[in-house]
């Protein structure tokens, strides 16, 4: 039950820092595409 738990609990952490990054690459591409080269 512990075990289960934790899996859940740290698939959720890897899950929101997952977006967490897709949000960042996207403000990032986005910020490259804007830019003047």
């Amino acid at each position: 039950m512990y075990s289960i738990s934790f899996y859940l609990e740290s698939n959720l952490r890897i899950e929101t820092w997952l977006k967490f990054l897709d949000c960042d690459l996207k403000v990032t591409n986005s910020d490259l595409e804007t830019a003047p080269l």
